[in-house]
């Protein structure tokens, strides 16, 4: 008997728990300027302005997520929107993308390392099949200091876009900076600074980061 009653409660919190999820998927459907097919979004993620966010099909995103789209930019179709996620994007637990009136763009079967960090200000704009490690952090905006009479925090921003092209593979705790491109195919090394632009399909690290390589099919089919 004690084993049934057991069983019985089980059979019920997993009944709870999937009607918990189909309701909260329903509101997001509502709220959100778009939601594709199969999504995976964990309840406690946070959405500010979710009437700016398009997420497309088979994204995910993990626990602790906040999802900042506060911005007035409208897309090709005149929409405003903050926050767009492309199809089969992973965003992992405890990451930040805060556009900050700009937007951050992020395209198909892309991935953001856990406690990733994306201050769109000034537009970021990531390609497809991106892999960026956990603690990495992109940043386009950088403050004013030219004038010594008057508080730094007093003295107005500046900010410039990153892009990042298609099958980029960026490394673990890096930093990149505003104004910057990393080209197609190029790889990142871990715990790299990046101030400057990076040409596709070569290979950077170090604090500033410069190019130590270029990827080669030779080399790689020689391997």
């Amino acid at each position: 008997m004690r084993k049934l009653i057991l069983k019985s409660l089980q059979n019920l919190y997993r009944q709870l728990v999937e009607m918990n999820r189909v309701t909260s998927l329903f509101m997001r459907r509502l709220k959100l300027a778009k939601l594709g097919e199969n999504p995976s979004i964990s309840n406690n993620v946070q959405f500010e302005y979710p009437d700016r966010v398009k997420i497309g099909n088979n994204v995910t995103v993990a626990e602790q997520c906040i999802i900042r789209a506060n911005t007035e930019l409208t897309d090709d179709l005149g929409s405003i929107v903050g926050v767009e996620l492309g199809d089969g994007t992973s965003i992992r637990e405890f990451c930040l993308l805060n556009t900050n009136q700009g937007r951050i763009k992020i395209g198909e079967r892309s991935w953001l390392g856990a406690a990733g960090q994306i201050y769109g200000n000034g537009t970021v704009t990531i390609g497809d099949d991106v892999l960026i490690g956990a603690q990495c952090v992109i940043n386009t905006v950088s403050h004013e200091y030219a004038d010594l009479k008057r508080p730094i925090n007093d003295q107005g921003i500046n900010t410039a876009p990153v892009v990042i092209g298609n099958n980029v593979w960026i490394g673990l705790g890096c930093k990149i900076l505003q104004g910057v491109t990393i080209g197609e195919g190029a790889i990142i090394g871990a715990n790299s600074l990046v101030t400057k632009d990076i040409p596709a399909f070569s290979i950077a690290y170090g604090s500033p980061a410069t190019v130590k390589s270029i990827r080669s099919e030779a080399k790689v089919c020689a391997a």
